[in-house]
């Protein structure tokens, strides 16, 4: 798998001119044979703006048979020298150190999620260059949006293939954390979004979105389905194009149609394990 298979359909573009300092980077294997996911990252805002990735059932399959524990294979979040300019040294895992202690704490939260890429250790290891992170509300990172998560592997595993976009959205006002050791700050994100398609059955597509935030005590029993939208909804939110080099009729059609229920469940358990 190429670094393009897993935009087959064009990277997500700015609908108006973008701002910022941003850098398209790939995750290879050590071979070179296996492009794992590709990332934007935002140098000025010291985040990742989306990272694009294709899960298959085949991948599932083998996330399932999968022995790859964290706490034995896992890696703190490393730097990415793919981001790095004479100008812009790229943070590490302790540049983030002191973001639980915000109010309300917060972590280094994966756009493409670890869990999905144990089909592959080098992959696995790779969701943890900073590249791959934004700062994530912790209730947001460890409850709701990994119910998220588990719905798009369900996906995969029933749907055959997914073409995954997990990115952010920055208010105009952000708020930000100043980074360890250095003199910059890292932009905590308004919100987190997903945009995912399917070929299956002809391609169909949904879009999914949320506050970086932590509601009420009485009101954290929201489930994944409330954040579906359409893929033109996310668009205007977001302002972005995600399937730009798409057939435009079908694009229009694809994006513009209300979830389709019989398509993308919403009712994948937290734990979910994709079975033969």
């Amino acid at each position: 798998m190429t670094c393009d298979d897993h935009l087959p359909y064009g990277a997500p573009g700015e609908v108006s001119a973008p701002e910022g300092d941003r850098v398209t980077v790939c995750q290879w294997s050590g071979d070179g044979q296996q492009a794992f996911f590709v990332s934007r990252y935002d140098r000025s805002r010291v985040s990742a703006d989306w990272t694009a990735y294709t899960l298959t059932r085949d991948m599932m399959l083998a996330v399932a048979r999968s022995e790859i524990v964290r706490r034995e294979h896992g890696v703190d979040f490393q730097p990415d020298p793919q981001i790095e300019t004479e100008a812009f040294r790229s943070p590490g895992h302790r540049s983030f150190t002191g973001i639980g202690n915000l109010t309300p704490a917060h972590d280094r939260g994966h756009l493409a999620a670890a869990e999905p890429f144990k089909w592959s250790l080098e992959g696995y290891q790779r969701t943890f260059m900073v590249s791959n992170i934004a700062i994530q509300a912790g209730w947001f990172n460890q409850q709701l949006w990994q119910d998220v998560e588990a719905q798009v592997q369900g996906w995969a595993c029933d749907l055959g293939t997914v073409h995954v976009v997990t990115g952010v959205v920055h208010g105009q006002e952000p708020q930000t954390f100043p980074l360890r050791q250095r003199n910059d700050a890292s932009h905590i994100p308004e919100y987190f979004y997903m945009a995912v398609y399917t070929p299956h059955e002809g391609g169909h597509a949904v879009g999914i979105h949320f506050p970086n935030a932590v509601p009420p005590a009485d009101e954290r029993d929201i489930r994944p389905e409330a954040g579906a939208i359409t893929i033109v909804e996310l668009e205007a939110l977001t302002g972005l194009n995600f399937h730009p080099h798409m057939d435009p009729e079908h694009q229009l059609a694809v994006e513009a149609l209300p979830v389709a229920e019989s398509i993308w469940r919403f009712d994948y358990p937290r734990n979910f394990q994709c079975r033969e």
